[in-house]
């Protein structure tokens, strides 16, 4: 066999067991060519390997499967994505070609096939290496094959030479989408086709009409790529029924119940006035303890036993209806959770309060911190700081409309990452397979709401790891996001070095227009700004920290007509008292006179022990009876048995945890050489491990290895490798060929370049090595 057929086998086996095909750089971003004759391509077909390197050629064979002609023509694309051909002046292309014909284009001419097109490579290309390439057509209606070929083998008479007829290896060929196939479903999206043939899902415009096939929703209408629409009105004016929403048939309206439990009260219900329970003629009964107390704590008197009339049932009855009522009303709940780190947004039920992480400015209350702001719900300042970039190429699937952006930050204690306003078109809520590494500091976290900055709510998503421990600077940052949304995966990647924060520069009284009081100075001090004159106050005005005169308010002003209320310039006013059965804030609202109608302790739902009667009083409503105990169930003031765990049902064997009812349980002891929680979990026997594993990503320069020292890791460039070492191993990694590498992760040269990197094995890790 000849040198030459040797070396084809070899690059054509790499070819076709090399990494798995990925679209490439100028595939992906050069716009498609319009043809000779002023007709436009389209994207046809994705080759991700093209060779016209040493021996090899590749010939792609394509067949118009048509009924009209068609104009057919291949670009090619070196290793770097710099396009070697014009399809517009005729270089690659065939114009018209007919319907069922086939036609070959090739990288070079061979004596293994014929070819009707002979792609030239156009400066500044000369040669392709493994680059790769695209079919466009005038229509989507090309089937293609793709070849390597070793244009150095002859063709010889079998019987005169013993050499093998030579190879001809199939290269991989992936098909354009199509629009049709990249449908998600979702109206509020535009779908289509990118030059390099992957799906694509762009919000519509804020405000088309679409349907979220929800009924409880009207004025449907897409936001961010999501259909939205707002809540309907379901209040009936009918006290009997408890209105509701199904979303798949709109409106309920279920009848309250009536029943007082009283066998001589008939009940009823009136639309304009709520339940109604008639006295019938010639019944009486006689109450229980329990009864008997809730009737007396109606009336906050407490006895023991009584008989009463079914017309004082009847009574009773009608003031629990009365608060069963109030409980069911649909009204938007008040969702103030005094954090300035959230966004609370009140909605209807069943969705009610919630409380979005935002990112606004805040102060930790740690005078060796700066740049306080909000993350996670958090008020968190750094001793260092990364503001971490995207690499380019990584994530083309970032929206515009959401400028995502991300830092790292340790106080000295802990170390948070965070990554917001991220599109949730693309990861919505509950995304998954979301990593991140700081340093020897490593983990997972879930995507999560986000309240973004803006006049109108935008709820975007976002994603924040926090972690104990402190990094130092120089730590590098790896973050991670992936999800898939209408079976496309989105994948973004965010990398960065942990660097100290510039000096701060503390600012000035004047500079901040403040003349009174005490005020930060921006770098974690205080300035003092003076005192003011008389009749002036600090903040008298209205302006914190400015001297002004202070006008005082009045009772009526203020709505207020009962008890003392601040005058708004360090006084007090008396705006009254009430007149008897009202009280000073007995409806409810502070300073104003109201009826408080208490509860009771069979409208709360409890049986035992004491609760407030939401008017100032207190309610005793009873003693439960052994085996039973109040909240032994695990609800507050009712009764119930509480049944002690067990170790196997919490899977523990070893040491001591609690029973759940206030008891112990001793779960045993471990054999050695385990101990208990050795292996990291609390009350588990196990033995610390003595292996760990070592992760090596080589990136970077192709023909390259990263090896170790002991020598068990040997990982080509472009692939991933682990090996695994004993516990505090001392492990040197380089590459070969001497190449310098920038490496991060369990070891990390900060972004500089050197032959090695030398670090101890204490645990499972990870390294990046981008080799120069």
């Amino acid at each position: 066999m000849t040198l030459s057929r040797l070396l084809s086998l070899a690059v054509t086996a790499c070819l076709v067991a090399g990494p798995a095909a990925r679209v490439r750089a100028g595939v992906a971003d050069t716009p498609l060519p319009t043809f000779a004759d002023g007709r436009p391509a389209k994207f046809a077909v994705f080759l991700p390997t093209v060779v016209s390197d040493n021996n090899l050629r590749t010939y792609v064979v394509c067949t118009n499967l048509g009924t009209t002609p068609v104009d057919v023509g291949l670009e090619v694309f070196d290793s770097g994505g710099t396009r070697g051909n014009t399809i517009a002046a005729g270089n690659g292309a065939l114009l018209n070609v007919p319907a069922d014909a086939t036609v070959t284009f090739s990288t070079g001419t061979t004596v293994v096939l014929h070819e009707e097109v002979v792609v030239a490579l156009e400066l500044p290309v000369t040669v392709l290496g493994q680059g790769s390439g695209r079919v466009v057509s005038t229509a989507l209606q090309v089937a293609c094959t793709a070849y390597a070929v070793d244009r150095l083998h002859a063709i010889r008479d079998p019987v005169r030479s013993a050499e093998r007829p030579p190879t001809i290896s199939v290269l991989p060929v992936r098909p354009a989408c199509t629009p049709a196939a990249c449908g998600d479903g979702n109206p509020c999206t535009a779908d289509g086709c990118d030059h390099a043939g992957v799906c694509t899902h762009a919000p519509v415009a804020n405000g088309t009409p679409c349907s979220d096939a929800n009924a409880c929703t009207t004025a449907d209408a897409c936001l961010a790529g999501q259909c939205v629409g707002s809540a309907i009105s379901c209040d009936d004016a009918n006290i009997c029924t408890t209105d509701g929403c199904a979303p798949a048939s709109g409106c309920t309206h279920s009848p309250i119940s009536c029943d007082d439990g009283n066998p001589c009260t008939a009940d009823s219900c009136a639309p304009a006035s709520g339940c109604q329970h008639a006295a019938i003629a010639g019944c009486s009964t006689t109450t229980t303890t329990s009864t008997s107390t809730s009737t007396s704590s109606s009336s906050s008197t407490t006895s023991t036993s009584s008989s009463t009339t079914s017309t004082t049932s009847t009574s009773s009855s009608s003031t629990t209806s009365t608060s069963t009522s109030t409980t069911t009303s649909t009204s938007v709940p008040p969702c103030d959770d005094a954090n300035l780190c959230t966004t609370d947004v009140s909605s209807p039920p069943p969705t009610g309060c919630e409380h979005l992480a935002n990112a606004l400015t805040c102060t930790d209350g740690n005078a060796t911190t700066t740049g306080d702001s909000c993350s996670g719900g958090k008020c968190m300042g750094f001793i260092r700081n990364a503001k971490l970039a995207l690499n380019a190429g990584e994530n083309p699937s970032l929206s515009a409309a959401f400028p995502a952006a991300g830092d790292a930050r340790t106080d000295g204690t802990s170390t948070r990452v965070s990554l917001i306003n991220l599109d949730p078109a693309r990861y919505p809520a509950g995304c998954t397979g979301v990593t991140v590494k700081v340093g020897a500091i490593s983990g997972t976290a879930t995507v999560t709401p986000f309240a973004a900055q803006a006049a109108s709510l935008v709820r975007a998503t976002a994603v924040h790891f926090l972690a104990a421990g402190t990094v130092p600077a120089g730590s590098a940052v790896n973050f991670q996001v992936s999800c898939t949304v209408g079976g496309v995966q989105h994948l973004t990647r965010w990398q960065g070095v942990v660097t100290n924060p510039p000096a701060c520069t503390p600012t000035t009284c004047a500079a901040q227009g403040k003349n009174c009081g005490a005020i930060s100075n921006g770098c974690g001090g205080t300035l003092t700004c003076g005192a003011c004159t008389a009749p002036q106050t600090c903040g008298g005005g209205g302006v914190a920290n400015v001297c002004g005169t202070c006008t005082p308010t009045t009772c009526a002003a203020q709505g207020k007509n009962c008890g003392t209320i601040s005058n708004g310039c360090g006084g007090t006013l008396t705006c009254g008292a009430c007149t008897a059965p009202q009280t000073c804030g007995g409806g409810g609202v502070a300073n104003v006179c109201g009826t408080c109608t208490p509860t009771t302790c069979a409208a709360q739902g409890k049986n035992c022990g004491t609760i407030s009667n939401g008017c100032g009083g207190t309610l005793t409503c009873g003693a439960c009876t052994a085996p039973q105990t109040c909240g032994g169930g695990g609800v507050a003031n009712v009764c119930g048995t509480c049944t002690p765990t067990t170790c196997a049902a919490q899977g523990k064997n070893c040491g001591a945890i609690s029973d759940g009812c206030g008891g112990t349980l001793t779960c045993g002891a471990c054999t050695t050489p385990q101990t208990c929680g050795g292996a990291g979990v609390a009350n588990v026997c196990g033995a610390a491990p003595t292996t760990a594993t070592l992760t090596v990503t080589a990136t970077g320069r192709a023909g390259v290895s990263v090896v170790s020292t002991p020598a068990r890791v040997n990982v080509p460039v472009g692939t991933t490798g682990s090996a695994s070492f004993p516990v505090g191993t001392s492990i040197t990694l380089s590459a070969t060929n001497a190449r310098s590498v920038i490496w991060s992760g369990v070891c990390s040269s900060a972004g500089a370049r050197t032959l090695s990197c030398t670090f101890t094995l204490n645990a499972a890790s990870s390294e990046t090595a981008n080799v120069q």
